[in-house]
């Protein structure tokens, strides 16, 4: 898929020189900041959800000492 954004000019002379320190392609760099971007999107949601799921009783949330009880790791 093909996109066009509009970047300010300080943003493209970050990208410059970011893609000169690193010796990668404008375009190589844009595709690693994009799909890195998308991950953190996609963690952070995952992270909102799991909290959504623990302040409603639906996922429980156990201390330390007891998984170490259950996993009996304090034999």
């Amino acid at each position: 898929m093909n996109q066009v954004i509009t970047l300010s000019p300080d943003i493209e002379k970050r990208l410059a020189l970011l893609a000169s320190r690193t010796d990668r392609s404008l375009e190589e760099l844009l595709s690693m900041i994009v799909i890195e971007g998308l991950s953190e999107i996609e963690a952070d949601l995952a992270a909102d959800e799991i909290e959504a799921r623990v302040a409603s009783g639906a996922e429980r949330v156990y201390q330390s000492q007891e998984v170490r009880r259950k996993l009996a790791l304090d034999d």
